[in-house]
């Protein structure tokens, strides 16, 4: 039995222009946890034969969010205030930040087989066979247009959104293997 557990976060605000002023910030922020199990049957025959049977499970959740903001320390319309007011004078470029946030949720199971035959001193055959099905849903997806918002702190405004909160399911699933000559 192999089992993981997996947590992690990471905020992230990269000053892209490495000038004096924010002209242009790059930010992430990003959580996920994971759970895997793999259950494995393996054989240690002295004989020619050998196999792995085996079962896999994965459980996954994760919040992404990404931003790109241009001119935060730039006050377009000149009123002394860096205010939401200064993206829509920059013409929806300076003083605004365009973010997109998202949440998935994962899982993954396969079940598996492999086995070698040797056949003499320098030849193995070997064959092995894998099915596996995945389901995934993303949600929460929202891409929004903030004025003057400096990143990680809630003074901006959300002028407009430009993909609404909205929601993709997947499932796929897969018979893969695998035929081969060792020498």
């Amino acid at each position: 039995s192999i089992t993981s557990w997996d947590k992690g976060d990471i905020r992230l605000v990269n000053d892209a222009d490495g000038a004096p002023i924010r002209f242009t910030e790059v930010g992430y922020n990003g959580k996920v946890e994971q759970i895997t199990q793999d259950l494995r049957l393996t054989s240690s025959f002295d004989g020619p034969f050998n196999f792995i049977i085996g079962a896999y499970y994965l459980n996954e959740k994760l919040f992404s969010s990404a931003s790109n903001a241009f001119g935060l320390d730039i006050d377009t319309n000149l009123d002394g205030v860096l205010n939401a007011q200064d993206c829509v004078s920059g013409a929806f470029f300076i003083g605004c930040s365009y973010t997109n946030s998202f949440d998935q949720k994962k899982t993954s199971f396969a079940a598996y087989a492999d086995s070698k035959l040797n056949v003499g001193e320098k030849i193995t055959f070997n064959v092995g066979v894998r099915y596996t099905k995945d389901k995934g849903r993303q949600y929460n997806l929202v891409s929004n247009v903030i004025g003057n918002k400096y990143q990680y702190k809630d003074i901006g405004q959300i002028l407009f959104n430009i993909i609404p909160s909205s929601e993709q399911r997947f499932s796929d699933s897969d018979v893969s293997g695998k035929l081969g000559i060792e020498y």
